[in-house]
C-alpha cells in the first residue's frame, strides 16, 4: 500500500507539476513538448529506503534489504503516429540486476523476459491473466478527469505560486552534441507541498474510479478469507507522511522543448511500525533527443527458440528471481 502511495504523489509529479499559472514560457515548453510524436528519450531512476527493523527476524531484514536501493535505466524509441515503441531496459533490486525489452508496434507486443532473456507475446501475456483471474488495471484511467483537473489547480494554487525561477542560459550536452538551453528551477515548499499531498491523497481515495477499484479489490480480499479496509489504511498511512524535500530542474532548449529534467524528493514517515518504511528518497534524471525525427522501431522476428510460453515460464524461471519478485 505504501508503494502505491508513493507511485501516486510521482504520478502528481509528473502529470501537474508543470503547469503553474503566470509562468508562460515554461507552460509554453510543457504544452509543446507535449506534442512530440516521435523520439527518443533515456530515463535513470534511483529509489532508497529506510525501514524500521525494531524486532524483525533476520529473515525478514534479509528480504527488507533486498529493497533498500532500487534502480532502473531505460532508453525508449517511440512514435505516437505509428502507436510504436520500443523500450531497453535494466532494473537493479536486492543486489541484483536484469534486463528486458518492450516493444510494440500497433496492437502486437512482445516483452523479453529478464533473466530467460526469451520473448513472450502480448496474447501470451492475456492467457496468463486469464489463467490467474488477474484482469489488468488501467491505471491511465483510474481517476477521473474531474479529480485530476480539480489536482491541477491546487498544486498552482497551493503549492507552485511563484516558485517557478528562471535561471541563467547554458549549454548541454545530449547524445545529438551540445544545445543551447534555459534552465527552469522549481522548488516547492516542503510544509505546502505535504499538506497538497494529503488533500490530494484524500481527493483521490474519495474519486468514485478509485473507490470503485479499492471496493473490488476488498472484495477479492475477503473471498480469499481476509478483512480489509483498504481506504482506512491508505488514509492512516497518508497522516504519516511527510515531504522533507522536492526539486524539479528542467532546460528547455532553443526550440521550445523540455530536453532534460531532473525530479528529486525526500519522503519522511513519522510513528513508523515494525517492518514499515521510514525515509525514502527519489532521484529521476531523463533526457530526450531525435525530437519528431524518424525512429526504426520493428518487431523481432519470433520463432520456438526465442519464445516462452506461460507454461514454459512457469517452469523455467530461476527460483533466485521468483522468489524475489514474490516478496
Amino acid at each position: 500500500m505504501k508503494r502505491l502511495l508513493v507511485v501516486w504523489l510521482t504520478l502528481v509529479v509528473f502529470l501537474v507539476g508543470c503547469q503553474a499559472s503566470g509562468y508562460e514560457a515554461y507552460e509554453e515548453a510543457v504544452a509543446k513538448t507535449e506534442t512530440i510524436e516521435r523520439a527518443k528519450s533515456i530515463t535513470e531512476m534511483n529509489m532508497s529506503y529506510t525501514f524500521n527493523d525494531e524486532g524483525l527476524s533476520e529473515e525478514v531484514k534479509r528480504q527488507l534489504n533486498n529493497f533498500k536501493d532500487v534502480g532502473f535505466e531505460s532508453t525508449t524509441s517511440y512514435d505516437s503516429a505509428l502507436e510504436a515503441t520500443a523500450m531497453d531496459l535494466f532494473i537493479s533490486l536486492g543486489g541484483m540486476g536484469f534486463s528486458s525489452e518492450f516493444i510494440k508496434v500497433g496492437q502486437e507486443a512482445v516483452i523479453k523476459m529478464p533473466v530467460l532473456e526469451k520473448y513472450m507475446t502480448l496474447a501470451e501475456l492475456q492467457k496468463f491473466n486469464e489463467a490467474s483471474n488477474t484482469a489488468p488495471v488501467d491505471y491511465n484511467n483510474m481517476v477521473t478527469a474531474e479529480t485530476i483537473e480539480q489536482i491541477e489547480k491546487d498544486w498552482n494554487d497551493m503549492v507552485l505560486s511563484g516558485q517557478v525561477v528562471r535561471g541563467e542560459k547554458d549549454i548541454l550536452e545530449t547524445p545529438e552534441g551540445a544545445v543551447r538551453v534555459t534552465k527552469y528551477d522549481i522548488s516547492p515548499d516542503p510544509q505546502a507541498l505535504t499538506a497538497f499531498f494529503r488533500q490530494t491523497a484524500d481527493m483521490i481515495m474519495n474519486d468514485p474510479q478509485v473507490q470503485d477499484y479499492l471496493e473490488k479489490t476488498q472484495a477479492e480480499a475477503s473471498d480469499q478469507g481476509a478483512s480489509l479496509d483498504l481506504k482506512a489504511i491508505l488514509s492512516d498511512w497518508v497522516d504519516q507522511v511527510e515531504i522533507a524535500k522536492i526539486q524539479l530542474v528542467d532546460y528547455i532548449d532553443v526550440d521550445g522543448y523540455i530536453v532534460d529534467e531532473t525530479i528529486n524528493f525526500e519522503l519522511q514517515f513519522t510513528d513508523a511500525g515494525p517492518g514499515s518504511m521510514t525515509h525514502m528518497t527519489f532521484e529521476l534524471h531523463s533526457k530526450i533527443y531525435e525530437i519528431n525525427k524518424d525512429q526504426n522501431i520493428q518487431l523481432p522476428e519470433l520463432n520456438e527458440n526465442n519464445t516462452l510460453t506461460v507454461d514454459q515460464l512457469k517452469t523455467d524461471m530461476p527460483a533466485s528471481f521468483e522468489n524475489l519478485i514474490n516478496q
